[in-house]
C-alpha cells in the first residue's frame, strides 16, 4: 500500500471518532505492514474525527518510514505532528499543511519544537495558515504567530524548498514572520508565498530578509492579497538595489494596492537589470491603469503579466 486515499471517507467518518481513531492506530500498530506507505490523503471535514485519527496515529509504536505527505492538519490535530516528527515515526515526511487558527498556544509551541528536531530535516514543502481574529484578540494572534515563527530559525530546515504562509494581520505578528525569514537558515528555499499577510506598513521589515545572503536560492516570491502599497514596493526595490538580491525569476504581486507610483518603481527596477534573473512579474488585481499600464506593457512586454497565475 503506497497511498491511502478516499474522497468519500469524510462522510463515513463524519461523526465516528472511534472508527477514525482505530484506523489511525492500525497504521502504526506494531504488526502493520506500512513500510511503503507514501501518502495519506483523507479529506476530513469534522475536526474531532481528524483529531482522533492523528492522536491514535502518533500513539502507535510503529513507524511509517516512507510516508511523504499527510492531509491538512487542522486545529489540535496539528499538535499531533510534534510527536510524529520528534519520535522519528515519519523520517521521510517532505510535505506538511497546517491550519493553526484553532490550535492553542501549547499546540503551536509543540509544532515549533518539532520543527527544531533533527527529524524535521526531511521537510521540503510547508504550508501554514493562521486566521484573522477580532481586534480584541490581536495579542493572541501575535503570540501564536511569534511562537510558530521561532521554528523558521531551526538549523534543521535548511533543506526546505517551498513555504506558504497565509492570513496574518497583526503588525507584531508580521514582524515575527519577517524575523523568522531573516534568520538565514532557510538556505534552500526557492519558493516563498505570502497570502493575505498584511504588508501595508511592514514591507520594509520583509525587505531585510529578501537578500542573497539570507535566501540564496529564492527564485519565486509571491505576495498576494498583502495590501502592498507603492511605498512598500519602493522599500523592497530599494533594498534589492542596495545589496545583492536573491536570484528571483518570478515576482508575483497580484491583488495588492499598487498604482501608478508602483508602476514607475517597477519600471525602474526592471530597467536597471539589478535582478538579471527576473523574467516575469504578475500584477493582476492592482490599480495600475491607463498610461502607467501602457508604459509597462510597451517597455517590458516580455516581463509583465496581467493574467492570474
Amino acid at each position: 500500500l503506497q497511498k491511502l486515499s478516499s474522497e468519500s471517507w469524510h462522510n463515513v467518518f463524519r461523526h465516528l471518532e472511534r472508527s477514525a481513531g482505530e484506523l489511525g492506530g492500525a497504521l502504526t500498530h506494531s504488526g502493520a505492514g506500512m513500510a511503503v506507505l507514501e501518502e495519506i490523503c483523507i479529506p476530513f471535514s469534522h475536526q474531532p474525527t481528524e483529531e482522533a485519527f492523528f492522536e491514535a496515529l502518533h500513539r502507535g509504536p510503529g513507524r511509517l518510514p516512507s510516508l511523504r505527505k499527510l492531509p491538512v492538519l487542522d486545529g489540535q490535530a496539528a499538535s499531533c505532528l510534534s510527536p510524529l516528527i520528534k519520535r522519528g515515526q515519519v523520517p521521510s515526511l517532505s510535505e506538511v499543511k497546517l491550519k493553526l487558527s484553532k490550535t492553542n498556544v501549547q499546540g503551536i509551541q509543540a509544532v515549533a519544537m518539532s520543527l527544531g528536531s533533527p527529524h524535521a530535516a526531511s521537510l521540503r514543502k510547508m504550508e501554514v495558515r493562521f486566521g484573522h481574529l477580532a481586534q480584541a484578540d490581536r495579542p493572541y494572534e501575535a503570540a501564536t504567530v511569534a511562537t510558530f515563527c521561532v521554528s523558521l530559525a531551526s538549523p534543521h530546515l535548511t533543506k526546505l524548498q517551498s513555504l506558504l504562509v497565509s492570513s496574518i494581520e497583526d503588525v507584531s505578528a508580521v514582524l515575527s514572520l519577517c524575523a523568522g525569514l531573516e534568520s538565514g537558515n532557510l538556505s534552500s528555499l526557492s519558493e516563498l508565498t505570502l497570502n493575505d499577510v498584511c504588508l501595508e506598513t511592514q514591507a520594509g521589515a520583509l525587505s531585510a530578509a529578501l537578500d542573497a545572503e539570507k535566501l540564496p536560492r529564492l527564485s519565486s516570491l509571491k505576495l498576494t492579497h498583502c495590501s502592498l502599497t507603492d511605498e512598500g514596493l519602493q522599500a523592497l526595490t530599494d533594498a534589492w538595489k542596495s545589496r545583492q538580491s536573491p536570484p528571483l525569476q518570478h515576482l508575483g504581486l497580484n491583488m495588492n494596492n499598487l498604482s501608478d507610483g508602483g508602476a514607475r518603481t517597477l519600471a525602474d527596477l526592471l530597467g536597471s537589470r539589478k535582478i538579471p534573473s527576473l523574467c516575469r512579474v504578475n500584477l493582476v488585481g492592482n490599480h495600475i491603469e491607463g498610461v502607467a499600464r501602457e508604459m509597462l506593457n510597451t517597455a517590458f512586454p516580455e516581463f509583465v503579466s496581467w493574467i492570474r497565475d
